[in-house]
């Protein structure tokens, strides 16, 4: 059985029928860590009663503010998101002092039964299999967009998961396409992104993650 995600912004609403939702921080007014108790429960209520599930949530906030890690992640746990994301923003290209604050917000996120997921690529292209593999742990994932690699020239299957030694972390599969020429963005299939051959590669090893969408 195949899981598809969909990403939105403040004020989208969920399309079609697809239940699983992608959010940044902010989606719901207010940062995840200052929700109060009456909002979080509201919140909860709103996606049992549209049968909703928030698998992807992305949280952008310096690694030394634990107190409010502590508290999204306790908001996280009371709606059952699926994966936490760290916007790799603040890892600031990977200084050795930023990924020990890190391995820490991994550790704290484990406690409460959630996953860390981390996208590589685009203006984050410091974060290879290197940088991965200091903060990689049985708690840790990837998104892997395929139109990042496109946009820098590269062959997003044979040149970058293909060859990655991390690609069975990989959880989520973006599906965006687009073209070498300026990284335009094109309808699947239309350009060079190389979805089908990512995705039967996945999945002949066994993917039981998310092919994401995003409404254009």
């Amino acid at each position: 059985m195949y899981h598809f995600s969909m990403f939105l912004k403040p004020g989208d609403k969920p399309y079609g029928n697809i239940s699983n939702l992608e959010l940044k921080d902010g989606y719901f007014g207010a940062s995840l860590c200052s929700l109060f108790t009456e909002q979080l429960e509201d919140i909860r209520q709103s996606l049992i009663c549209n049968m909703q599930r928030i698998v992807i949530y992305t949280l952008n906030m310096p690694l030394d503010e634990k107190e409010s890690y502590l508290r999204a992640f306790r908001a996280a746990a009371l709606l059952r998101i699926k994966f936490i994301k760290i916007c790799l923003c603040t890892l600031e290209r990977g200084s050795e002092a930023r990924i020990a604050q890190m391995r820490e917000i991994i550790a704290m996120a484990n406690a409460f039964h959630l996953k860390v997921l981390f996208e590589g690529g685009g203006k984050y292209d410091f974060f290879d299999t290197a940088c991965y593999q200091k903060i990689r742990n049985e708690n840790t994932g990837l998104i892997f967009n395929p139109l990042h690699y496109v946009k820098e020239g590269r062959n997003p299957f044979l040149n970058v998961m293909y060859k990655s030694k991390c690609r069975d972390d990989i959880q989520v599969l973006r599906i965006n396409d687009g073209l070498y020429e300026g990284g335009i963005p094109v309808m699947i299939e239309e350009g060079n992104a190389e979805i089908k051959e990512c995705a039967s590669s996945l999945l002949a090893r066994g993917f039981e993650g998310y092919f994401s969408f995003k409404p254009y």
